[in-house]
């Protein structure tokens, strides 16, 4: 520690005595008394309590990520998509339909390699006139669970079954991540409690 160490600090002080100035010589042992006397005000030793304390490593504070997952749904009874009418009676068994007017939802459906399916993720819960899908959260929940494709499908509760631009943008967006990552978007739906549309059967997917 700093305050074990032994200094000898010395500086001349010029008092005037007699009309002449003389040379005085004092000595320090410690830094302690040297900042006493340069900070004569403040009265305050330099000791072990009063020095910065040194920083901890943090190599060992990492937190461990472990993935699992399991269904509660034997694999015999797990629903096979084939078409896309499929996806929207399995979709339509799933939504609340309570808000399928109010509120716009966005919600995923993972596959398996033989298209059954292996669940649904509720990805998020907006507003009349939208909700926000996040990439990274449809595809880590899609990697978490072992999928090998996913469906998507939001709700316009105008009814309204039209495309927007911004249904496009992500669209295309979640098809070229998945192109990426060897677990293609199949299809995306718009529903309504009247009907759906399909990217995958209109050519646009």
């Amino acid at each position: 520690m700093l305050t074990a160490l032994r200094y000898s600090v010395s500086f001349l002080s010029p008092p005037r005595h007699e009309g002449r100035a003389t040379s005085g010589l004092v000595k320090l042992s410690t830094v302690g008394e040297a900042y006493q006397m340069f900070h004569p005000a403040k009265n305050t030793a330099i000791t072990k309590s009063t020095m910065p304390a040194q920083p901890k490593p943090l190599f060992n504070q990492v937190a461990e990520i472990t993935l699992h997952y399991q269904s509660t749904v034997k694999p015999s009874q797990r629903p096979k998509v084939t078409c896309s009418s499929d996806a929207y009676t399995i979709f339509m068994n799933h939504w609340n339909p309570h808000q399928l007017e109010l509120q716009e939802e966005f919600k995923v459906m993972l596959l398996n390699r033989a298209h059954k399916v292996l669940g649904i993720v509720n990805i998020s819960l907006g507003g009349i006139a939208g909700t926000v899908a996040d990439p990274k959260l449809i595809y880590a929940a899609a990697l978490k669970a072992g999928s090998s494709a996913l469906i998507c499908a939001h709700n316009h509760p105008s009814g309204n079954l039209r495309m927007s631009q911004a249904d496009l943008s992500l669209t295309q967006k979640l098809k070229a991540a998945g192109a990426f990552l060897d677990l293609p978007l199949q299809d995306h739906l718009i529903i309504s409690a009247e009907g759906y549309y399909s990217f995958a059967d209109e050519g646009v997917l």
